[in-house]
């Protein structure tokens, strides 16, 4: 785990919906409560929309495949066997993104139900979005992760079923590649590794 990030728990501190709450409307969707389901939606729909978004690079597809992601979640919310929801619907959107890599997306009108996704968060520029889809899928996805969600090593285990070995030699590996990419472009990071992208991302918003 990366220092100086904050902790899961001190993210989910920083969440608007407690664990108490969160439980309630996962029980309350899962009786088909579209209401309910919407709140998770809003809350965690930034987290979506930048993984979709930095998995399948500016597309006029991106808005549609993080709804689509949310109606996987709608469809499948009985299955859910855990009680962190974030950890779920991003399970949810880093497999179907990794299925959208090497899948040109159908081009139809998806009926499904009202859910309220907004797509006002920051997320990284035109420019460094191009460098990071020039990255082999696996090490995108764990830069991603760790590096713009920030997410912790624990917390990718469960969203991505890597081995820690794997997770570290993809960021490892990502990392390295994004630095050369920005330096090939002309542009030199005052950090290298993580810190390079997290500056620059922080910078992009």
């Amino acid at each position: 785990m990366e220092g100086g990030e904050p902790s899961p728990e001190r993210l989910r501190r920083l969440r608007k919906i407690d664990m108490h709450s969160e439980i309630e409307l996962i029980n309350r969707s899962r009786s088909g409560d579209l209401v309910a389901y919407n709140l998770l939606v809003t809350e965690y729909q930034s987290q979506v929309y930048n993984l979709v978004r930095c998995m399948a690079g500016h597309s006029a597809d991106t808005d549609e495949l993080t709804r689509q992601v949310f109606i996987s979640g709608w469809e499948r919310i009985n299955g859910l066997k855990e009680e962190d929801f974030r950890l779920w619907i991003l399970r949810l959107a880093a497999k179907l993104c990794l299925k959208a890599v090497d899948q040109k997306p159908r081009a139809k009108a998806l009926h499904s139900p009202s859910f309220s996704v907004s797509f006002s968060s920051g997320y990284p520029n035109e420019f460094l979005t191009a460098q990071l889809m020039r990255l082999p899928p696996d090490q995108r996805l764990a830069v991603v992760l760790a590096d713009i969600l920030r997410l912790s090593y624990e917390e990718i285990v469960k969203i991505t079923s890597w081995a820690l070995k794997v997770i570290t030699k993809h960021l490892s590996s990502g990392r390295t590649a994004f630095r050369d990419l920005l330096l090939e472009q002309g542009h030199y990071p005052l950090e290298s590794g993580a810190r390079a992208w997290v500056s620059i991302l922080d910078n992009s918003r």
